[in-house]
């Protein structure tokens, strides 16, 4: 989203502290772990990089770090246990834009490897449209938030899944996944894999998953840029004025203008080092705004204090 209010247009507001995000963001991480009669229960504080929440297909690999303009301190709490598991999340404490959710049951004993999830993802204030100047120059407030008027963007899902081959070094997890954004209904049908190479501590990951979308609803509409494309669901280069209306649509002027229906595929495959090393890459083609996007994601931990990631996502492919 391009401010062009500002006297540097693309620059990032200083940190001048004038913002209550400012003191609370002081916190940038923190993790706290503890065993609890047989549940792992996780804390995790400050900045979210990469959550996915399930199988992806409401959140995946999502960040609230996108928006270097208005810092965020989220908070992600996990419960892991035999037979039942809950994650839940919140991007920002202060000013929330995803809060999101999901619990996974094994209901039988005699058949673990089966288990049926329920997830919700929603944005309480969802820009529904961006106000603008008489020339078409999108309007800022003084703190650089984009003007706009806003609405729900709830988003629920159900899902089956399958462990075939856990505990050996093969392990295949096909899933169905039935989610709606209440504006339309989408399908997602896939399946994860992981190879582990003997003793060495390498694993391989691949995931292949197909999607069939009503017009009003987008696959994993919460990925890791989320906190910017919901302002702008597509590509637009230039001056905002200069842009097509479907370029400087919404997410929530998409949904409404039902531009996601048809099919489409992720592919995504990776392998993982120990602590030391996770390569990921992966293609997604779906229907909607910017449907081709490739990514590459490393991450390194060469020191034990000390993680080192990064990256580079390629959208509108074509």
């Amino acid at each position: 989203v391009i401010d062009e209010s500002r006297d540097e247009p693309g620059g990032v507001r200083r940190r001048d502290y004038d913002e209550a995000a400012d003191y609370v963001h002081l916190l940038r991480a923190l993790r706290y772990e503890r065993r609890i009669e047989g549940v792992e229960a996780r804390l995790l504080a400050g900045e979210l990089v990469g959550v996915t929440l399930g199988h992806g297909t409401l959140l995946r690999e999502y960040s609230n770090v996108a928006d270097p303009d208005h810092l965020h301190t989220g908070v992600r709490v996990q419960f892991e246990g035999e037979r039942v598991e809950l994650d839940a999340l919140i991007d920002n404490v202060l000013a929330p834009a995803v809060l999101a959710g999901r619990v996974a049951w094994r209901p039988w004993s005699a058949a673990p490897a089966l288990a049926v999830g329920a997830s919700v993802a929603f944005d309480p204030r969802a820009p529904r449209r961006a106000l603008v100047a008489p020339g078409g120059a999108r309007l800022y407030d003084a703190a650089y938030h984009p003007r706009v008027e806003t609405a729900l963007l709830p988003l629920t899902g159900v899902d089956i899944s399958y462990a075939l081959g856990d505990g050996g070094l093969v392990r295949v997890v096909p899933y169905v996944d039935g989610n709606t954004s209440w504006r339309g209904l989408g399908g997602h049908f896939g399946a994860q894999a992981q190879l582990a190479l003997g003793a060495s501590g390498v694993l391989l990951h691949a995931l292949g998953e197909y999607c069939l979308a009503g017009g009003g609803y987008g696959p994993t509409l919460i990925d890791t840029f989320y906190d910017v494309t919901r302002y702008q669901s597509g590509l637009a280069f230039g001056a905002a004025s200069q842009a097509t209306a479907a370029q400087r649509a919404t997410v929530l002027e998409a949904l409404a203008a039902e531009a996601y229906a048809g099919g489409g595929f992720t592919l995504q495959g990776g392998v993982e080092a120990g602590e030391h090393l996770t390569v990921q890459v992966g293609y997604r083609e779906h229907p909607g705004p910017d449907r081709r996007r490739l990514w590459a994601r490393v991450i390194t931990n060469p020191l034990p204090p000390l993680t080192v990631g990064a990256l580079v996502l390629l959208r509108g492919l074509g």
